[in-house]
């Protein structure tokens, strides 16, 4: 397997990221994360709740 990644050092590849970060919808961005909150509290129950 090979990986070909971008070289994070080139201003255009910096500005490409940050154009695409700027574009992101935070109501989007709030929903995965809530989604992925959820997954991890499934995948590792709080230790404390164990007790």
């Amino acid at each position: 397997m090979r990986l070909l990644l971008p070289e994070m050092r080139s201003a255009e590849v910096r500005a490409r990221i940050a154009r695409q970060s700027a574009a992101l919808d935070p109501a989007d961005e709030a929903e995965a994360l809530a989604w992925i909150e959820t997954v991890s509290e499934f995948d590792n129950p709080d230790p404390l709740e164990e007790q």
